[in-house]
């Protein structure tokens, strides 16, 4: 009788489709390779929220400025293609323990090298991507992060392997740490076998990479490369 008239049906199906689509399970993984060149005030002061531009800005590494700043941007880039969310109109806070986090999805971000990498999902996610180490031994590093049952599996490999399993279950550890955001890091009592990881070696410029992800939807894992020129 007053304003205009409204098909209700359509809305109903409008509705059963939002609710599909949000329903759906999501474990989005992108990575790009960092591009060369100082990040400068201006291109600084375009990243929202202000506290990440000030928690970039207060790095003293240069290396490391590159590092946040572009997987900020990778993280404004798969919000929108995954989910159709601009970051600046998210809202977006920092955990206790230093997660950034959003009521409107669950995001994960890493970097390493010249490598940056984001995860994103409607379930608790984490990624961590890792430049592997030269193939000398990484002194005691197995005996501070493996549980009993992988120091097992570690000490019946020869030397040659070693180095690559200890980081390998380095980022499978992060990753699993990352999904949960606990307050303190204690990787010899994260037995990998019990989460749901994916883990995979990743040509980023002309580097391998490995890479890992844990998310309970790791079966619906998709995987995007992007240059950051797309970003």
């Amino acid at each position: 009788m007053f304003g205009k008239s409204q098909c209700t049906q359509t809305d109903d199906v409008r509705l059963m489709f939002r609710n599909m689509f949000k329903s759906l399970p999501v474990c989005h993984i992108y990575t790009a390779e960092i591009p060369d060149g100082e990040i400068t005030a201006d291109m600084l002061d375009k990243i929202y929220p202000e506290a990440r531009k000030k928690e970039i800005a207060a790095c003293s590494n240069a290396q490391l400025i590159r590092q946040k700043y572009y997987a900020w941007k990778l993280l404004e880039y798969a919000l929108l293609n995954s989910f159709g969310y601009n970051i600046s109109r998210l809202e977006l806070n920092k955990s206790a323990n230093g997660k950034w986090t959003s009521p409107a999805c669950c995001f994960s971000i890493s970097h390493s090298g010249d490598a940056v990498a984001v995860a994103l999902s409607r379930d608790s996610i984490g990624v961590d991507v890792q430049l592997p180490e030269t193939p000398h031994p990484i002194t005691g590093l197995n005996k501070k992060i493996l549980t009993f049952a992988e120091s097992k599996q570690y000490e019946a490999l020869p030397d040659c392997e070693r180095n690559q399993y200890v980081m390998t279950k380095w980022t499978q550890k992060e990753s699993i740490f990352k999904t949960f955001d606990e307050p303190c890091f204690r990787p010899s009592k994260i037995n990998v076998a019990d989460y749901p990881v994916n883990t995979r070696r990743v040509l980023i410029g002309d580097k391998e990479y490995i890479l890992s992800v844990t998310n309970r939807h790791i079966d619906e894992l998709k995987y995007y490369h992007k240059s950051i020129t797309e970003v």
